[in-house]
């Protein structure tokens, strides 16, 4: 009597929950959160190197106070490109959502390439170019929006979690 008593509870359990609060994400959508936390971790490790590995390029400026202004400058690239950035974000969204993330990760690794040659070639353009680069596909808004709208209402909260989480350790 009591087995069955603790079957149909758990039966009724159960039955209360939706279809959608029992489901599973599929091994696409697993591979998409993946590619997402990848991006947030790279992103965030890229928009925070910036300035102690190329301060020989600085050094040969004569005076000091031209030599901030530049690092200033330079600090200044990701972030204002990264206002860019939402323009085109949210029109790429509408289309697709894996295609901006995947983009977005080769556009990251063009702009460390191009910022970490700077010094090599002795071109100080390479790195403006570059952390733009980075600044221009950062797609930070275009994550949260995937996690919010793919994935199902009780895992938001944790992957929003592991979001900022893996940004924080970036």
């Amino acid at each position: 009597k009591e087995n069955s008593m603790s079957m149909n509870e758990s039966i009724n359990t159960i039955m209360k929950k939706s279809i959608a609060e029992t489901m599973n994400f599929s091994k696409e959508t697993k591979y998409n959160i993946f590619i997402i936390l990848s991006h947030a971790f790279l992103y965030m490790g890229t928009f925070s190197i910036i300035i102690p590995s190329y301060a020989s390029i600085f050094v040969n400026m004569k005076q000091d106070d031209v030599k901030y202004i530049w690092w200033g400058l330079l600090m200044m690239m990701a972030p204002l490109a990264s206002l860019f950035s939402y323009i085109y974000e949210i029109l790429f969204f509408k289309k697709s959502t894996k295609m901006p993330i995947i983009l977005s990760c080769f556009g990251l690794m063009l702009g460390n390439i191009l910022y970490t040659f700077a010094p090599y070639f002795d071109i100080f353009a390479f790195l403006f170019i570059g952390r733009f680069i980075v600044g221009l596909f950062n797609i930070r808004t275009h994550n949260k929006m995937y996690i919010m709208n793919f994935l199902l209402q009780k895992d938001i909260s944790f992957y929003l979690t592991m979001f900022h989480t893996f940004s924080m350790i970036g």
